[in-house]
């Protein structure tokens, strides 16, 4: 088992605004703020035609085709992810989030 120590930094608060895109709104947040590693919590809502990535085509992840999932109607979601930065050095969310609606 490998594990690190951490104090709490900065925390950020961010409400975002109909046609922001989740991932490119927190990651370009981070840029600007020079976020290098961060844990993040979503909490809210999303509107009829949003798009989820739901997983890979195949187990086999040699090829990897992401499948979209298309929200049908305005739906509550919950999420929890990460930021580290990229080969690059960019910073990179990633995130699983869950959706509901009715059922």
């Amino acid at each position: 088992m490998k594990y690190a120590e951490v104090k709490q930094g900065r925390i950020f608060i961010v409400r975002l605004e109909h046609g922001d895109i989740i991932h490119k709104s927190i990651e370009s947040l981070a840029k600007k703020e020079n976020v290098k590693s961060a844990a993040v919590i979503i909490l809210g809502g999303a509107n009829a035609d949003s798009k989820l990535v739901v997983g890979p085509e195949s187990n086999v992840l040699k090829n990897i085709n992401p499948m979209e999932y298309v929200l049908n109607g305005a739906s509550e979601i919950a999420g929890v992810g990460t930021i580290f930065p990229d080969e690059s050095g960019e910073p990179i969310l990633h995130m699983h989030i869950g959706s509901g609606r009715k059922n």
